[in-house]
């Protein structure tokens, strides 16, 4: 899913903005990257924050669509985000187990996503002896 994703992303950057393949790709990479290692700063407003890292990754000659091509990145995002029904059931059962806690990151996130805010979000789950265990975005453990 995430190659269709990025796949996408490029595709808008070479048709829509008309940067050359390479440069989309390096470009939409560079930012995901940039991203990732700082998804959030505080001396900026949560939707500026995107906008700056776009514009730090596209080639000089491009820099003006930061603003638009974050916009269509976040319309990506969560497009590939949004959870079938299946999915928020199973959600919403678990939510008796498992514990929320919505950051100044997830509370936009769960509230587009149609999200009830009592379910957490996770990055993988592990097992720690004979329990299993969900790793939090916040990198804290709870034990089910």
């Amino acid at each position: 899913m995430f190659i269709l994703w990025f796949q996408q992303l490029v595709q808008v950057l070479v048709h829509e903005y008309g940067l050359p393949m390479d440069a989309a790709s390096d470009s939409a990479s560079a930012f995901l990257q940039a991203f990732r290692a700082k998804p959030d700063d505080e001396s900026y407003a949560i939707d500026e924050w995107p906008t700056h890292l776009w514009r730090n990754c596209l080639p000089k000659n491009y820099r003006h669509i930061a603003k638009n091509i974050s916009a269509q990145w976040l319309t990506l995002r969560f497009q590939y985000l949004a959870l079938t029904p299946d999915v928020i059931h199973l959600l919403e059962t678990l939510s008796s187990v498992v514990a929320q806690r919505v950051t100044k990151l997830w509370a936009p996130r769960a509230q587009h996503l149609g999200l009830n805010y009592n379910c957490k979000i996770c990055e993988g789950v592990h097992q720690e002896g004979n329990h299993y265990c969900l790793k939090t975005f916040n990198s804290t453990m709870e034990i089910l």
